[in-house]
């Protein structure tokens, strides 16, 4: 399009809870939201002009309008984003953004495959038609996400990966000091 570019960032929601568990939010604010959020997620918006002011809607809209496809991003710590994929009590020595095991992370050219919905969900029914467990499962364990965002739209989480580093460290200078 020729016009410029508007940016707003429009955070859906927060709770705060004890215990970061996917049950908490699929049964309060994940429940309210995600008919929506998904449709975001595939609809175009339309705006237009009622009584001098601008009105946004993913409705059908009789007369003249814009129509906008937003972007829909989801950032979280790293618990979210596996069970806001539906990968709950998802394995950790699995990545979340590609089928690759904690084992091909040292090999820089380790082959691996993005994960899409789609291929997640092809994962949860071969691990259900191949009764596979263990490492076949490739870190899926379910199919329940929170919302349609592709993977691709989903932002890592620099500071938990940091944190991770940080604690590997400590665990390393902790064992050699209680070596010596």
């Amino acid at each position: 399009n020729d016009g410029p570019l508007v940016e707003r960032l429009l955070p859906i929601g927060d709770i705060l809870c004890k215990k970061d568990a996917p049950m908490v939010l699929r049964s309060t604010l994940i429940k309210e939201i995600a008919g929506g959020v998904n449709r975001l997620v595939k609809e175009e918006m339309k705006c237009y002009k009622k009584d001098g002011e601008w009105v946004v809607t993913l409705d059908d809209v009789d007369g003249d309008s814009i129509s906008l496809k937003p972007m829909s991003l989801m950032a979280g710590d790293l618990a979210y984003i596996a069970s806001s994929l539906g990968k709950d009590g998802f394995e950790g020595d699995w990545c979340n953004w590609c089928d690759s095991y904690n084992v091909a992370w040292q090999d820089p050219n380790s082959p691996y495959v993005l994960w899409t919905i789609e291929r997640l969900k092809e994962q949860v029914q071969r691990n259900k038609d191949e009764n596979l467990t263990g490492t076949n499962r490739m870190g899926v364990k379910d199919w329940n996400p929170f919302f349609e965002i592709p993977v691709e739209n989903i932002i890592f989480s620099v500071l938990h990966a940091q944190i991770g580093v940080g604690n590997k460290i400590l665990d390393y200078l902790v064992d050699t000091a209680e070596k010596k």
